[in-house]
């Protein structure tokens, strides 16, 4: 692989980084990414799932959750599919659960990355959604056609993002400060100051590259902490008429139990965002980057409306 990015990368902005929300039809056989870890990513969707289950991105697209056959201790029975790229045809799947480390080692996958070619619904292909089911699973990379070593690459590209994230150190303090004294004024930050970095993973099928896209979120603020819990959010869920759909979590559907105590941070946060990506051809070489800049914001961190906040706020009021 290419030891530096190109000299002259692309500046994009932050709604075209990592995809929110974006789904489009998968072929009956379709090649993507398999990623470990993509809790942080899908969370940026308002998504969640197992911690150990991963998921599945072509196109650019979000990525998708991949339900696999199993014999065993299944996780979801009887579960209606939607298959055909335009959707309307049901298949129903008896036993599955979510892919993840141990189901996908017996397809020789034994890495958090890796490229796939995937059936997709026994080859019917799924409509644009969030999940299918991959009834069969091969690795490409490291094989002929597409020789780079995808763990490799992710290891590369990691060690390039965080060079370029330490030559921001200045410009992002400068930011920083910057948007403090916006939203603050002459209010103290109470801290901590916090750092996340989510990392995306997709296929580019036209060109057949890689690409891999980090976005960091710097975060600080004035906050207040307060106690949560003792009552139960509304409003509840409700099972259906004639009880679950085939498929359901039944567990999902019955009313939870009162949260306990918690504490809840409100007040003003605000931070900077800032990120990278690097598109990799099947050779492993980087060929392509993109810049997305440094951009503050700032956010009001409210107490949750109705019930939850056992005792309300100190005065009966909003925080200030």
């Amino acid at each position: 692989m290419a030891a530096d990015p190109a000299p002259e990368p692309i500046v994009r902005e932050a709604k075209d980084f990592i995809p929110t929300r974006k789904y489009a039809p998968v072929k009956g056989t379709s090649v993507g990414i398999l990623v470990s870890k993509v809790q942080d990513a899908m969370g940026r969707d308002g998504r969640s799932g197992p911690p150990d289950a991963m998921g599945f991105s072509t196109g650019g697209n979000s990525y998708r959750w991949v339900y696999w056959p199993v014999s065993e201790k299944p996780l979801i029975t009887n579960l209606q599919v939607e298959v055909g790229l335009k959707g309307g045809k049901k298949k129903v799947y008896s036993s599955l659960s979510m892919a993840n480390a141990p189901l996908v080692k017996a397809k020789g996958i034994d890495d958090a990355y890796a490229l796939v070619e995937v059936k997709v619904n026994d080859g019917e292909g799924a409509p644009a959604g969030e999940g299918f089911v991959a009834t069969d699973m091969t690795r490409l990379d490291g094989t002929k056609k597409y020789p780079l070593k995808l763990p490799a690459v992710v290891e590369e590209v990691q060690k390039l993002y965080k060079k370029h994230v330490d030559g921001e150190k200045k410009a992002i303090e400068t930011a920083m400060v910057g948007v403090q004294k916006k939203v603050l004024k002459d209010r103290k930050v109470t801290g901590p100051r916090e750092s996340k970095e989510i990392m995306y993973l997709t296929w580019i099928p036209e060109n057949e590259r890689v690409r891999i896209a980090f976005i960091t979120r710097i975060t600080d603020g004035a906050y207040t902490t307060i106690k949560g819990g003792g009552a139960r959010p509304l409003p509840l869920p409700v099972v259906p008429p004639g009880g679950a759909p085939a498929g359901a979590n039944r567990l999902a559907l019955r009313p939870p139990p009162p949260p306990r105590d918690f504490e809840i941070r409100i007040g003003v946060m605000f931070g900077v965002e800032l990120g990278m990506a690097y598109e990799v051809d099947a050779k492993g070489k980087i060929v392509a980057t993109e810049v997305l800049p440094i951009k503050s914001f700032s956010q009001e961190l409210a107490p949750p409306p109705g019930g939850g906040i056992r005792g309300g706020l100190p005065g009966g009021g909003p925080a200030k």
